[in-house]
């Protein structure tokens, strides 16, 4: 998309990954066959920092794009301890900084960087 910064061959790579959290579940999904990394891993709603949006926009973004939850129906964004994790299948560091997200109905649609969803107890 235009103004992204394209992280395909970067070693350090910064993301956000969002535990969705209702009435004492979370929420992880079957990363689609159709990724490029981590296809077919169950995960919480990741992406890159790519562009000029700060953190609550790009969870607000994420949310809407791979859930279809529009910000109305988000009750609270927490941000946790930013951390590095080495992926050594894809020659890359991931910046991760782990967001919680609590949000106000279970109902979501899936897009197709996922295949599956599970509530689960954490």
């Amino acid at each position: 998309k235009p103004n992204q910064v394209d992280y395909s061959e970067a070693r350090w790579v910064p993301i956000i990954n969002c535990v969705i959290f209702y009435k004492g579940k979370i929420l992880i999904v079957k990363r689609s066959n159709k990724l490029k990394h981590f296809a077919g891993y169950w995960n919480g709603i990741s992406g890159y920092l790519d562009d000029n949006k700060n953190l609550i926009e790009k969870v607000e973004e994420e949310l809407k794009e791979e859930l279809g939850i529009i910000p109305s129906k988000i009750s609270k964004i927490k941000t946790g301890k930013v951390f590095d994790y080495e992926s050594s299948q894809y020659n890359k560091i991931w910046i991760t900084h782990p967001i919680l997200v609590e949000i106000k109905s279970s109902h979501i649609k899936l897009d197709w960087e996922a295949s599956d969803y599970q509530w689960v107890l954490p």
